[in-house]
Formats: C-alpha cells, structure tokens, sequence
C-alpha cells in the first residue's frame, strides 16, 4: 500500500509503464484535463548531449533532459502535471486514471481506477490495463534495471523491499 504525499513519486514510477509492452497511448485518447495539441507537425530539438543515464529506458532514466523528453512528449502516467510554467505546473491531474487517487482514511492506500479506451499505440495496440502499471513497479523493483529512484518505495508499497536479483513476479501492494 501506498502512503499519502508520494503521488510525485507514483507519477514518476508510472512512466516505466510504457517500457513493459513497448509503447503509449496516442494523445487523442488523454483527458480533457489535459491541454490539447494540434495534431502533426515537427518537433525540433537541439540536443547536444545524449548522456541518458540508462539509455532512455524510463526505469531507470533519471537524466533531466531524459525524464523531460519522456515526460513531455512520450509516455503516459496514472498521474502528471499540466507542463506549464508558475503555481499550475505543479498541480497534479489525472492522466491514465480517472482521478489523482481515492486516499484511504489512516493514508496507507491509494486506489487508482483507469480510464476506460485508454490503449498503447501500435505495434502493441491494446487497451492499458492494471497489470502494465503493476510491470512497471516490478521493472524498478529488478537490481540490473538499476531504477536509481526504486528506493524510494521501499518497504513504502508492500512487496518492495529493494532491488532483487530477478524481476518479481507481482508486487503485493500494487
């Protein structure tokens, strides 16, 4: 079970969902809470350094410009920010699920229910489920995944303890 005051930390864990199965959901399927794009164009971008610090794999990606690109542009999270700048940027709104999470009484717990038509993109082009987020979390719980931010939900979501050799098959708490 989760704590209250780690929903950043959630988000964040989240975005490993898309390395489980391989993609994300296209922009159409987002919430209305969630600013709207135009459709198509060119992003340009002046890269002059690649250094990810794990090759843009979002478990263990935690470079400022890797989580950024991924944040903004690639990935989909249970919960994120509107990525805008001032007091609204760090308000946070649903994305993957319906709210920011229903918090238990003693704040021990934290329910999430996802959207309904939320799918990954192609090649993988099914509907996201509960069990992609739960992949995620056993991604960062895998020692040779190196999740450099997996410590936080030690012994914080039951069934994480810290890094294992082999990735787990479930996480109790999720």
């Amino acid at each position: 079970m989760v704590r209250s005051g780690w929903i950043r930390w959630l988000t964040l864990a989240a975005a490993s969902l898309a390395a489980c199965t391989g993609g994300s959901a296209p922009a159409a399927s987002r919430s209305s809470t969630v600013p709207s794009a135009a459709r198509g164009g060119v992003f340009r971008a002046a890269i002059e350094d690649l250094q990810f610090t794990d090759a843009f794999d979002p478990t263990g990606e935690s470079s400022r410009l890797g989580m950024g690109l991924q944040s903004e542009l690639l990935l989909r999270t249970l919960v994120t920010y509107r990525h805008v700048t001032g007091a609204a940027g760090v308000v946070p709104i649903a994305d993957l699920a319906t709210n920011t999470g229903e918090v238990s009484p003693d704040g021990m717990s934290w329910t999430f229910h996802l959207k309904d038509g939320v799918r990954f993109g192609p090649p993988v082009n099914r509907p996201i489920t509960s069990a992609d987020v739960e992949c995620a979390f056993r991604r960062i719980d895998t020692a040779a995944l190196e999740a450099q931010y997996g410590y936080l939900y030690d012994r914080l979501i039951q069934g994480m303890d810290g890094p294992v050799e082999r990735k787990p098959t479930d996480v109790s708490g999720i």
